[in-house]
């Protein structure tokens, strides 16, 4: 079967502080984070895509959907990581919300 990356989920563990890309009951791409609850901030620290899925934009795709998730919850946002700091250069409206 053909991977097709419409058929991808999005989904947020609140318990391991990632948001992950699910496919096929698995987890092919994630974001991690450090939260700070008191100071209502998420420092997203490391993203991953496994290799065989790599080219497909899940990592901007997972990167997009914690930080939106992240700024309707009340968090501001630090780029913990070198993908989500280039991400955030490139999509500038999510400055504002830098901690």
């Amino acid at each position: 079967m053909e991977f097709n990356a419409d058929d991808v989920m999005i989904v947020h563990n609140d318990k391991d502080r990632l948001y992950s890309a699910e496919y096929q009951s698995a987890s092919i791409a994630f974001c991690a984070y450090a939260e700070d609850a008191q100071a209502r901030i998420r420092d997203f620290n490391h993203t991953v895509t496994q290799p065989e899925y790599g080219g497909h934009g899940l990592a901007g795709k997972v990167v997009r959907h914690a930080l939106d998730d992240s700024i309707s919850n009340g968090f501001s946002i630090q780029a913990g990581c070198s993908y989500v700091e280039h991400f955030i250069e490139k999509n500038p409206e999510y400055k504002e919300h830098l901690a």
